[in-house]
C-alpha cells in the first residue's frame, strides 16, 4: 500500500508540473495576442484553442494516472469449489478397475516335536533302591535267543561257531544271552508306577505268578528293609508308554 501511495504522488506531481507549463505557454500566447502580434485571430478562436489545450492536459494526466496505477493481482479465473473436486476424485476412484490381491502364502504347519527320551520298554536289573525317595535304578538289557544268541557268543565272547552252537543247544530251549544295552543306569520313581513283586511282605511267593498282584510302595519299602536281596538284582520288565514315561515295573519269575 505504501508503494502505491508514493507512486500516485509522483504521478500527480508530474501532471501538475505539466499543467503549470501549459498555463505558462497559454499566458505567453495571450500576451502576444493582446499585443497585436496575431491580429487575424479572433477572440472566439482564442477561447477555442485555450479549451483544446486544457482538455489535452486533462486527458494526458488522466491517461498517465491510469497507466501507472498498480494492476490488481486478483485472478479472474474461476476456482472450482473444494466439494466439487472431492466428488470428482471419488467418482474417478469408483470407476477404477479393482486390483486383484494375491493371497499371502501361509507357512506349512510345523510337525509335532519328536519326544526324545532315554526310557523305553526293556528287560532290566534293579541295581539300587532308596526307601527315602522311592527312586530305583535299573540296568537295561536285551535277551537274545537261538541264532541271535549264537551270534552274540561269537561276537562278544569270542567263541567259534561250533562252540557257540553247542552252548546254545546244551542250555535248553529257554536259554538266552544277556546283552547289555548300554552303560547307563535309568532312574524310576516306584511310587509313581505300578510295581509287581513276586515276594510278599511275609517272605512268601505270590500264588499266581502269571498274574502278579500290584505291590504298594509301602510294601516295597518293607520288603527291602526286611531283605534287600528280594528286590535288588531281581529280573524286571519295564513298560513305557508312547510318551517315554515308565508306567509299570514287573518282576519276572525264573524257575
Amino acid at each position: 500500500m505504501l508503494i502505491n501511495y508514493n507512486a500516485k504522488r509522483v504521478i500527480l506531481k508530474g501532471v501538475i508540473m505539466k499543467k503549470i507549463y501549459i498555463i505558462y505557454v497559454i499566458s505567453i500566447l495571450m500576451a502576444f495576442i493582446l499585443c497585436g502580434c496575431s491580429t487575424n485571430m479572433s477572440l472566439t478562436d482564442y477561447n477555442n484553442k485555450v479549451d483544446l489545450l486544457k482538455n489535452g492536459v486533462d486527458e494526458l494526466g488522466a491517461q498517465e494516472v491510469q497507466d501507472n496505477e498498480p494492476k490488481s493481482t486478483t485472478s479472474t479465473e474461476q476456482v472450482e469449489p473444494v466439494e466439487k473436486v472431492k466428488q470428482v476424485e471419488e467418482v474417478e476412484k469408483a470407476t477404477e478397475e479393482p486390483k486383484l490381491v494375491e493371497p499371502e502364502e501361509q507357512a506349512a504347519p510345523e510337525p509335532p516335536p519328536i519326544i526324545e527320551t532315554d526310557m523305553f520298554s526293556s528287560f532290566a536289573y534293579m541295581k539300587s533302591f532308596d526307601p527315602q525317595t522311592n527312586i530305583a535304578q535299573f540296568d537295561f538289557f536285551e535277551k537274545l535267543y537261538g541264532p541271535e544268541a549264537m551270534d552274540a557268543l561269537m561276537e562278544y565272547e569270542g567263541l567259534s561257531e561250533f562252540d557257540a552252537e553247542a552252548q546254545v543247544m546244551s542250555s535248553g530251549e529257554g536259554w538266552y544271552y544277556v546283552k547289555d544295552v548300554d552303560s547307563k543306569l535309568r532312574s524310576i520313581d516306584l511310587s509313581k508306577v505300578e510295581v509287581n513283586i513276586i515276594i510278599t511282605e511275609d517272605g512268601t511267593i505270590q500264588s499266581d505268578l502269571s498274574n502278579l498282584e500290584a505291590t504298594s510302595i509301602e510294601s516295597v519299602v518293607n520288603i527291602y528293609n526286611k531283605n534287600a536281596a528280594y528286590i535288588l538284582n531281581g529280573h524286571y520288565f519295564i513298560s513305557v508308554n508312547d510318551s517315554g514315561v515308565a508306567v509299570q515295573v514287573k518282576q519276572v519269575y525264573e524257575p
